[in-house]
Order: C-alpha cells, then structure tokens, then sequence
C-alpha cells in the first residue's frame, strides 16, 4: 500500500466497494536532508508567489534553471496537476522540472466567445472557461482557424490541460455537426455523494441510474462509484442539454 499526501494507492488490484482497514501506518516524509533527491506528484494547493507553491503539503519552488514540460511558470495556479522533480533543499523541493498532467476532453456547444481574453465557455458548463493559445489547434467542419471563426452554438470537442480553478488550455478544437450530446472527462477535485467536482465544475449525478454508474468493467452502482472515488481519479461524464440545461445521464470511472 503506497500512500502519498491524501493519495492511497493499493499494491495490487482492489475490487470495488472493498473496504481496507490499516493494522499499521507508517508515513514516507520527504525529510530535510540537503540535496536528497525528490519526486513528487499532486494538485497544486496554495500558491504564495510566482513559482513558489505548494504541491499537497509539500512546499516547492522553481528558479531559473527550472525546466516545463506541458505548460509555463504562469500555469502554475491552485487546482494544476503537476508531476516535479528535483533536490530537497532545507525541507523545500527545489524543482528542477515540472510536468503540467491531467488530460481532459470536452465536447459540448459553445455558450459565449470572449475574444479579447482568447477565451470561450460552453453550454451547461458554467464557470468552465476554455483558453486559446498560439499553440491551440483548431479544426473540423467548416475549416475554422482561430477563435474568430467561432460561433455561440457551435459543437466543439476539445483536447486540454486543465489550468488551475476552472480554466482548460485547449490543445487541440475540432468543430462538428450539431448535437445536445455534453461529455466532460477530466481528474476529481473532489467527490460526496451525489456530487463530482472536477474542473471547478460541481456535478450532480443525483439522476444517473445505478446501472449507468460505471466502473472498468461495467455498471457498479452507486455505493461502490463513490466508495473510494478521491482527488486525482479521472472521471468520464455524458449527458444532454435543453435550453442551457443539463441532465447527466451516465458516469464512468477511468481507472
């Protein structure tokens, strides 16, 4: 059994809705010995200055010679999943590279276009904001190239990393045909039955049928989806929309 911060990670495959009871716990602290070297992995929880934060209860600090991989020292916002390397450093991670993780999908029609933040939100997505970038690839159905080729109603599939709070960098946009279909995967936040927080997005799953709650292997019900449903798992969401309103009709785990 592995533990890290608020993560338990089993040795071995554990069924879902078994319940493991700890005879002995042992922590794994980082220490304070100098240039002890360090992996860590975890959301970002309290940033105090530009590439000062903390990654769970770890305090970390990047420098000049910090390498980025997936983003920049500006993406390094509280809610970032983040992998760092380095040295420990007088109990602080000295990061030698930082890895910006967490893949999310999105499909959904577009709501509103902010075009002098390069930004969009989605319908029945409220608060999510999805970034353009110079890197963002944009493509599909009627050739768009840049966020101007936009419309309010337009049905995007979206690549990205999630930035912080509730803010996706769209990686890669392809525009199709119309449809009310709303799919959002991303990394748990947080979880308490009947809500999902991923994305900053709270999602009630109050609706979805036991039999469309599912694990690796089919449905699972809703005591087991939840049983050690934690900050980290990734999580898929489909429903569809009327009139701004969503009604989530399935949710499966990704592990």
């Amino acid at each position: 059994m592995d533990v890290r911060g608020s993560h338990v990670s089993p040795g071995g495959p554990v069924p879902y809705g078994v319940r493991i009871t700890a005879t002995k716990i042992q922590p794994e602290t980082l220490g304070s010995t100098g240039g002890e070297g360090a992996e860590i992995e975890g959301f970002v929880t309290l940033v105090i200055g530009q590439g000062d934060f903390y990654l769970g209860n770890v305090h970390v600090q990047t420098n000049a010679g910090t390498t980025f991989e997936g983003g920049t020292l500006d993406d390094l916002q509280v809610g970032a999943l983040l992998e760092v390397h380095g040295s420990l450093v007088g109990g602080i991670v000295s990061a030698t590279q930082v890895e910006f993780e967490g893949e999310t999908e999105l499909e959904a029609s577009v709501a509103t276009i902010d075009p002098s933040n390069n930004t969009l939100t989605l319908i029945g997505l409220a608060g999510l904001a999805i970034q353009f970038d110079s890197k963002t690839t944009l493509h599909g159905q009627g050739n768009p190239r840049r966020l101007a080729d936009l419309s309010s109603g337009d049905h995007l599939q979206t690549h990205g990393q999630p930035r912080g709070g509730n803010t996706v960098l769209a990686k890669e946009v392809e525009r199709s045909d119309p449809t009310s279909t709303v799919q959002l995967q991303g990394l748990v936040t947080s979880a308490a039955d009947p809500y999902i927080v991923l994305l900053g997005a709270s999602i009630d799953t109050s609706l979805i049928p036991e039999s469309e709650l599912r694990g690796r292997n089919g449905a699972i019900g809703r005591s087991a989806f939840f049983g050690n449903l934690s900050s980290g798992k990734k999580v898929t969401l489909c429903g569809t929309y009327q009139e701004s309103t969503v009604t989530w009709s399935s949710a499966s785990r990704g592990e």
